[in-house]
């Protein structure tokens, strides 16, 4: 190449400027041998790079994506669920739905060289409870059991004592139904692992009605 011998070539070693290659080979067998020669130049790539904000984030919460690249004149974005920008320096966006997506960016210059980098972008779901403070057993499909309600839950165990403190009823990823139990006031106490699987209790009072 340019009249040097070389076995190997790594482009990312070369200059920008043009060079001309000439290709020989000669078969081992035969002794026949040929010659290509080609002119290639090696132009000027972009640098693709982005930062988001933040990398983890809930579902429909905004995170803010910023275009860092250099040299470039187009650029497309893949958010990993199927949705796409174009020529976008900076915007927001939420995901509606929890898990992994691979974001990358991928960059043009004006002589169409093209660079890409990529990242990964970590939603969970938004963490929300609610126990309420009474229900009532009478098979109306209203209010009928006892249980938290909310979003990120992955289980939970509901602890029922008596007003003396004993342990009457443990129920596990079941509502309580206070079935066979006087109506009255009875201490609570709830174990929840979330979506991260971070243990929560919960005390309180909760009154069955019948």
């Amino acid at each position: 190449m340019n009249n040097t011998e070389i076995t190997i070539l790594e482009p990312k070693s070369l200059n920008l400027t043009s060079y001309q290659m000439k290709y020989s080979f000669t078969d081992s067998l035969t002794s026949c041998s040929n010659i290509l020669e080609k002119t290639f130049s090696i132009l000027e790539s972009p640098i693709s790079n982005f930062t988001i904000t933040p990398l983890m984030s809930k579902v429909d919460s905004q995170i803010i994506f910023i275009n860092n690249s250099l040299d470039f004149n187009s650029c497309t974005w893949s958010l990993g669920d199927e949705n796409y920008y174009l020529d976008s320096i900076l915007f927001n966006y939420s995901y509606q739905n929890t898990g992994q997506y691979l974001i990358t960016l991928s960059v043009v210059n004006s002589v169409n060289c093209i660079d890409s980098s990529s990242a990964i972008v970590t939603i969970y779901p938004s963490y929300s409870i609610y126990i309420p403070n009474s229900f009532s057993p009478d098979f109306d499909l209203i209010n009928d059991s006892f249980y938290p309600k909310g979003s990120g839950i992955n289980s939970y165990k509901i602890i029922i004592f008596s007003r003396w403190g004993e342990k009457v009823k443990v129920c596990n990823n079941i509502p309580w139904d206070g079935k066979d139990f006087p109506l009255g006031v009875y201490p609570y106490k709830i174990e929840i692992n979330d979506f991260k699987n971070e243990l929560l209790i919960y005390d309180g009072l909760v009154r069955l009605i019948k």
